[in-house]
């Protein structure tokens, strides 16, 4: 299924993916577009940070949702404006 994962700048990736995939690896296929290590990335879908051991599926990410990217800069994490942390 086709969703997209938007950078902290507002760009957003497409990416195709299967409900049976790990974050783990989506964030593998992520580093490989970005560049950025793996540790310093923290996925976000509806607000809620996604965990490497549960699946695409688990948290209920549909065909043409968008997932957040959050990259730590130090203590400090960069994300995009319009996932809300709230």
């Amino acid at each position: 299924m086709a969703i997209h994962a938007v950078l902290p700048g507002g760009y957003a990736i497409p990416l195709t993916v299967s409900p049976d995939w790990t974050i783990e690896k989506l964030i593998a296929m992520i580093t490989k577009h970005i560049g950025i290590q793996a540790e310093r990335i923290l996925l976000m879908h509806n607000s809620e940070p996604l965990y490497g051991i549960f699946t695409v599926g688990d948290y209920e990410i549909k065909e043409g949702e968008k997932i957040f990217i959050g990259i730590w800069i130090g203590q400090n994490l960069a994300i995009s404006k319009a996932c809300s942390l709230a």
